[in-house]
């Protein structure tokens, strides 16, 4: 990479957030140099982008009142879902089966093509061919969670702690995660759950993009725990926080949903989202005394009054724009066309706010 970088001497590296090894060993070699490394990354505020290489926030433009105002009625509505959700209510259970049924083909697709001697040391069949086999299993788990899950909570005796299971392998976790601990997402899981089950009423719900990919073992070790309560992935995500004291995430977009609501929110890391005293980053070490503290002394009128402040924030470090990553954009479609005009356009912009010369 470092070979590359001197021989081409770009002026900038332009390419998507990372998401592997080969992309991150690109991104060091390219600071070592001094090459502004622009990465770009979908936002769960549909209609916007955001420059980030691993994750971090970098404020990209100044956010005016009206805008701010627009965006944060739009998160408030009950029926809101960001772009990446894409699974239906009706289709849920399809969906899960075509992730078990893919996931299980790559093994021996990879183990085959890397025969090939030419196709062996290839980066992304190798990659690929590792985490299908980490993540394969024989029987999918597909209806997860307790219909009666809204009893449970009302008889639980101790404030409830909505998780909802984040989406991995994803480069959400592998590398906007500065904790490595935090990384071995599942591992450190259980450590925390262990670390509350007697103190809180531990509410989960699976991430609907992830249902028939995750391995049923988590769910059996979750469930072995009496505080935890699992409700249907289908539910809504707002619901769940109506219902909880607070929300625990890693970088998952439902802590700044639960911030906006006047909610109190633990991190196990520094979301880019995370603004203000509405976030408490809490470990393993993290003593309960204080988490509660923390959430007894919490003000859900000041937090309620600060949402603006919050959405202002994440604003300011996204650009509008339409950026498809899903494989469904096409240089046949016009309208995918103007997308991509319009961000070349936004970064040209951010390029001059943030004083980045320009060749």
């Amino acid at each position: 990479m470092g070979k590359v970088l001197d021989g081409i001497k770009p002026d900038l590296v332009l390419t998507e957030t990372i998401d592997s090894y080969v992309m991150d060993v690109l991104y060091f070699q390219a600071k070592q140099r001094k090459i502004p490394f622009v990465g770009l990354v979908p936002t769960f505020i549909s209609g916007y982008f955001r420059i980030s290489a691993r994750g971090e926030y970098v404020c990209s433009r100044i956010v005016g009142a009206n805008e701010t105002q627009l965006v944060l009625d739009k998160l408030l509505q009950k029926n809101y879902k960001p772009d990446f959700i894409k699974n239906s209510d009706s289709r849920i259970f399809l969906y899960a089966i075509g992730r078990w049924l893919r996931n299980l083909t790559k093994i021996p697709y990879f183990w085959l093509i890397r025969l090939d001697r030419n196709e062996r040391f290839n980066y992304h069949n190798w990659a690929t061919l590792i985490v299908a086999k980490q993540w394969a299993h024989i029987f999918p788990k597909l209806n997860i969670g307790q219909v009666q899950w809204r009893s449970r909570v009302q008889q639980a005796n101790k404030p409830i702690v909505f998780i909802p299971l984040q989406m991995i392998p994803e480069a959400t976790v592998d590398y906007w995660c500065e904790d490595l601990d935090a990384v071995d997402y599942e591992a450190y899981l259980l450590r925390l759950v262990a670390h509350l089950k007697n103190d809180f009423t531990l509410l989960f719900k699976e991430h609907p993009n992830v249902l028939g990919y995750r391995n049923p073992k988590l769910y059996k070790q979750l469930s072995q725990f009496d505080s935890v309560i699992f409700a249907p992935t289908h539910t809504a995500s707002q619901e769940l926080v109506d219902a909880s004291d607070t929300v625990l995430v890693w970088t998952g977009s439902v802590g700044f949903e639960a911030a906006i609501r006047g909610k109190p929110v633990l991190t196990t890391c520094d979301p880019y989202y995370a603004h203000g005293n509405s976030f408490k980053k809490i470990s393993l070490q993290t003593p309960v005394s204080e988490i509660k503290q923390y959430l007894q002394s919490f003000d859900h009128k000041a937090a309620m009054e600060r949402n603006r402040a919050l959405v202002a924030h994440v604003l300011s470090g996204a650009l509008p724009g339409r950026y498809i990553i899903d494989g469904s954009w096409s240089a046949d479609k016009p309208e995918h066309m103007e997308y991509a005009i319009n961000i070349a356009v936004q970064i040209k912009g951010y390029l001059n706010f943030a004083g980045i010369e320009q060749a």
